[in-house]
């Protein structure tokens, strides 16, 4: 009986056994979720790397076939035409730092964070959706704008007067 007791409560023990976020994904290692480029968003999880869009290569370190992205398939998340720049790179490891969302376009962007563990092929990961530019608080458009309508304004003017010279002529 008692040979049958002990591996039921170790199996027990082990289901009810919450899992760390290094199996990932991590839904609070990265905030905000969601950002503009440029903006800076914060990481709090034990990296030394951190891949923003990362390739299946990157993804699939580690002995075959049981390496931790061959089974779960994260490349499948991967944006084609996209950058996929290593946005932290620090030895050793840090626990909380911060990075800027590179020049991309809108969209669900995955990002890998390596943790240095299992020879630095274990990661977790999380997800940020980058959000098109918007005006910004004051309520004023981007300088860019403002320029192209300036711009725009002076052919208007310099069309409506050479329409009036041609009609004095």
């Amino acid at each position: 009986m008692r040979r049958l007791i002990a591996p039921s409560v170790a199996v027990l023990a082990l289901s009810l056994a919450g899992t760390a976020a290094a199996h990932g994904p991590c839904p609070t290692c990265i905030e905000p979720n969601a950002a503009a480029v440029g903006e800076r968003v914060d990481v709090d999880y034990q990296t030394y790397l951190a891949v923003w869009n990362p390739r299946r290569a990157v993804l699939t370190r580690g002995p075959k076939p049981y390496c931790y992205g061959c089974q779960l398939h994260l490349w499948r998340f991967h944006v084609n035409g996209a950058p996929s720049p290593v946005v932290f790179l620090h030895r050793p490891r840090v626990g909380t730092f911060s990075f800027e969302v590179p020049q991309v376009r809108p969209g669900r962007y995955l990002v890998a964070l390596f943790d240095g563990s299992e020879g630095g092929t274990h990661y977790t990961w999380d997800f940020v959706t980058v959000r098109a530019a918007r005006i910004d608080s004051s309520g004023e458009a981007p300088k860019l704008l403002l320029a192209l309508a300036a711009a725009l304004m002076v052919l208007a003017v310099t069309a409506l007067l050479a329409v009036r010279r041609r009609r004095r002529t």
